[in-house]
C-alpha cells in the first residue's frame, strides 16, 4: 500500500512523486510522500553521487539531507535509487 495515494495513480511514478513530495487525498490522516522515504541516492548538479539516509527510523544526526531533497522538484537532485518505507495493505472496515 503506497498511502500518500496521489490523484493521478495511473500517470504517476515513484520518481515523480518524490521530486513533488506528493500527497492525496490521503495525506491528511497518512502523510505525504516525504514521510515515506527512508533514503535516496541522488546525483547533484556537479556530478557528484550522494547517498542520504538511512534504514533507521531516527536518524536525526545533522541535516535531514532525504526530506531537502524530496520536494526539490528536481532543482539540486536527480534521484536514482529510493529506498522506502513499506505499510501492510489494511482490510476493509467491516459494515
Amino acid at each position: 500500500m503506497y498511502p500518500p495515494d496521489p490523484a493521478s495513480t495511473s500517470f504517476a511514478t515513484i520518481g515523480g512523486n518524490i521530486a513533488e513530495n506528493a500527497g492525496g487525498i490521503r495525506a491528511v490522516k497518512y502523510g505525504v510522500t516525504k514521510h515515506y522515504v527512508m533514503g535516496l541516492e541522488v546525483v547533484l548538479t556537479t556530478g557528484e553521487i550522494v547517498k542520504t539516509g538511512s534504514k533507521c527510523v531516527k536518524d536525526v544526526a545533522g541535516y535531514n539531507l532525504t526530506e531537502l531533497f524530496v520536494g526539490s522538484e528536481g532543482l539540486s537532485v536527480s534521484s536514482q535509487k529510493p529506498s522506502s518505507k513499506s505499510c501492510p495493505n489494511r482490510k476493509p472496515a467491516a459494515p
